[in-house]
Parts: C-alpha cells; sequence; structure tokens
C-alpha cells in the first residue's frame, strides 16, 4: 500500500502506524530517527548495514537507561543530516553517560553534572536541548491539522512549541539561520 497524506512528512505517517500497532513491527530504514520508536514491538532494520535493532540491543547500547532515553541523547549530539547542531563537546560516549545524572531535561540543572557535562547545566544549553528534542521527536498519534488553513497550522505549531517552552520567534530565526528554505515557505 502506498499511503499519502498533504503536508505530512513520510517519517511521521510511518511513525503514527508504527507506533498505533499492537502487532510487532519492523521499520526498515537506515533513518536513525527511527530508533526513537524502538519499543516492545518495534524494531528497526537498517538494510545497509544488515543490522536489526532491538529493544534489548538499543538499551545495551544505552549503558542500560530505557530506549526511551535515545531521544535525549539525539538532543545532545544533534543530528547533522538535518542540519540540527548539538552541545558543542559532547558526543555520544558523553551524551550517553550524562543520562546517569538526571531523569530527563526538565530536572537541569543539576549538581552531578561535572568537567565536560557541567556545560548542559547552562540556560543556553537547556534552551537548545529542548528545541532539538521538540525538533527531532516524530509524532506517535494522529492529529488533524488543517494545513491548507494557515491559521489553524500556525496556532498548532504555536501549541506544540509552547508545550516545549519554545516561542514562535527564536523558532523562525533559528530556521532562517539555519537555512531551511521550506520549512521558511511554510512559516511566512
Amino acid at each position: 500500500k502506498i499511503l499519502r497524506y498533504t503536508g505530512v512528512e513520510a517519517d511521521d505517517i510511518i511513525a503514527i502506524i508504527a507506533k498505533s500497532s499492537k502487532e510487532e513491527t519492523i521499520i526498515v530504514s537506515s533513518d536513525k530517527d527511527f530508533l526513537q520508536l524502538i519499543d516492545e514491538n518495534i524494531s528497526v532494520f537498517n538494510p545497509i548495514k544488515n543490522e536489526l535493532t532491538t529493544k534489548q540491543n538499543m538499551e545495551e547500547w544505552l549503558d542500560g537507561e530505557p530506549v526511551s532515553r535515545y531521544l535525549e541523547v539525539k538532543s545532545m549530539t544533534g543530528d547533522p543530516s538535518d542540519s540540527i547542531p548539538g552541545i558543542r563537546g559532547i558526543g555520544l560516549k558523553t551524551a550517553i553517560k550524562s543520562l546517569k545524572h538526571f531523569e530527563d531535561f526538565d530536572s537541569l540543572p543539576s549538581n552531578d553534572l561535572s568537567g565536560r557535562l557541567s556545560v548542559l547545566n547552562e540556560n543556553e544549553c537547556i534552551e537548545i536541548l529542548h528545541r532539538n528534542y521538540a525538533l527531532m521527536r516524530l509524532p506517535t498519534t494522529a492529529q488533524q491539522v488543517d494545513i491548507d488553513n494557515p491559521k489553524h497550522l500556525e496556532t498548532y505549531i504555536q501549541e506544540r512549541m509552547h508545550n516545549h517552552n519554545l516561542c514562535f520567534e527564536d523558532f523562525e530565526a533559528w530556521v532562517t539561520k539555519s537555512g531551511m528554505k521550506s520549512i521558511q515557505k511554510k512559516i511566512n
């Protein structure tokens, strides 16, 4: 079957279908964004590497942390393929190590963060973490959004950003600075 919804990215459609399924689901893709969907029923098969990522090996990779924390790691390291910068000086190993020191981004700043991790306590970094999380998070439920009605779309975007402690002007400035022309057109 081919599914297409105007104004909705394929990644979002796949995420919603996978999360709403009660059956075992294997997403076939080399896109690492899908790793955030892994749970008891969802695995990701990378055909390029011939590698299946399951909940068990994902938790091993995250040093025993639950798979639900993968997106926090990606928020720290960023996603160069989507032009989303991470926190300077925080790579994968450091990001995974940092998970032991806080429950979620809302519990920052943390007194346990020292050395290279102390940068995560800075207000600018906390804002980047929340922004990245909101930008990289795939939807897991279907919502009706009338994309043909600009006012409805604007309200929807503002509500999503409000829920992640972001403001529209900051988002717009970041999109402009990042050179994301397709998103700039939608904002306008």
